[in-house]
């Protein structure tokens, strides 16, 4: 994704894989007998680690307090 990144996209996807507020990154790994599929996806927490989760037959419901880049609660 990084090459040829300033001529397609700005450095965008430059610029999200160096930033300096990422604290994890995901990887996901899927595979059959004919594809093969790797996903890479750098993280920063957004929420408050206190989240709480309802759910019922039809619907899901996450409620978390939203973070700002520092990792302090904004209010």
């Amino acid at each position: 994704m990084i090459y040829d990144n300033a001529k397609c996209c700005t450095d965008g996807h430059k610029n999200n894989t160096l930033d300096k507020f990422h604290t994890h990154v995901s990887l996901g790994i899927a595979f059959n007998k004919y594809y093969f599929a790797m996903v890479q996806n750098l993280e920063k927490y957004y929420f408050d680690s206190a989240y709480m989760i309802q759910k019922d037959k039809e619907k899901t419901k996450l409620e978390a307090k939203i973070l700002n880049q520092n990792n302090i609660v904004l209010r």
